[in-house]
């Protein structure tokens, strides 16, 4: 249960940020910290779903190069290869913690699943 919670937090404070950066963008035009805040908030997403799922195993840990990617296209190459870099010390972190015996929260898909389902739910019933 504690997951489950933690997951709902992490998911309204990643929707928080997204909407933040429309509000940053469209209200008052301003394109680099609306496009700043929306690849922290992806990386955010993408980091702790990787963390959740098996870290330097999970299945989605490719899905972390869309952060330089998407960086580089909206804030240049200066900041893509920040990113990058950044991407990279971060799965050689994970390697290194991997080989040296540190274990990573595991959630199955299943599990993953029915917390993401049971979230919608409530949101739903909120909204």
């Amino acid at each position: 249960m504690e997951v489950q919670q933690f997951l709902n937090v992490l998911a309204i404070l990643v929707l928080a940020g997204l909407f933040f950066s429309l509000i940053l963008f469209r209200l008052f035009a301003r394109r680099i910290l609306a496009a700043k805040v929306l690849i922290v908030m992806l990386f955010t997403a993408i980091f702790v779903g990787i963390l959740l799922t098996g870290g330097i195993s999970a299945p989605g840990i490719s899905l972390l190069m869309v952060v330089p990617v998407l960086s580089a296209l909206m804030l240049g190459a200066r900041s893509g290869l920040l990113w990058a870099v950044l991407v990279v010390g971060l799965w050689f972190a994970m390697l290194v913690a991997n080989r040296a015996g540190f274990d990573l929260l595991y959630i199955s898909p299943t599990d993953f699943y029915q917390i993401t389902r049971t979230f919608l739910h409530e949101l739903k019933l909120k909204g």
